[in-house]
């Protein structure tokens, strides 16, 4: 909404990247880290219970009810987003001595690197539109993160694996967040003739 992209567009993308990353990921895990002592059903099953459930119970009230909840939805909104903000301040302050650890080592730089090439390519593929590949660059490069700590958290014991999550997010929010300011100057900014 900040970038002034396709509003409609940005909620069918990030439900569609969110029942394919649960989907994916219990599989995908298991084949891309040798040795990783987790089922796809031990990644699955937390993966549905954390995201999938309350994606399907909030769209079928949704759609049942939805001038009941429609005032609600704010209030929703913001809950999520100071749970996420709480979450990540509580992180952070949890690894914040092997955060430091991070600086200098080149891990930021490839998450930066990665993220940008995820960007470029989703608004270089998002079509003719601007609102469109405004929403897919951003779309592609925001990477759930939600989805990665469940099975980081249950699976792995290796402290660096939520270390190097956190510095991820962190790195993505920023360059995202910025991302989202230039779309919205970007489109703001009056067309040449007018």
């Amino acid at each position: 909404e900040g970038a002034h992209g396709d509003l409609g567009f940005a909620v069918a993308l990030m439900t569609l990247l969110t029942v394919g990353t649960a989907l994916f990921m219990p599989f995908a895990l298991p084949l891309m880290i040798p040795g990783l002592q987790a089922s796809p059903w031990s990644i699955a099953q937390p993966l549905a219970v954390f995201i999938l459930m309350p994606l399907a119970v909030g769209m079928l009230l949704q759609r049942r009810k939805a001038s009941a909840f429609a005032e609600l939805q704010p209030i929703f909104v913001k809950l999520g987003n100071v749970s996420a903000l709480v979450l990540l301040a509580l992180l952070i302050a949890l690894y914040f001595h092997d955060l430091l650890g991070v600086l200098g080592s080149g891990a930021i730089a490839a998450c930066a690197v990665f993220i940008a090439g995820l960007y470029a390519a989703g608004y270089l593929l998002g079509g003719s539109r601007v609102e469109t590949r405004g929403v897919l660059g951003l779309g592609t490069a925001a990477r759930n993160v939600g989805a990665a700590l469940v099975p980081a958290s249950q699976s792995f014991s290796d402290p660096k694996v939520m270390i190097m999550l956190v510095a991820f997010t962190i790195v993505m929010l920023v360059m995202l967040i910025s991302a989202s300011d230039w779309l919205r100057r970007k489109a703001l900014r009056p067309t040449v003739g007018q």
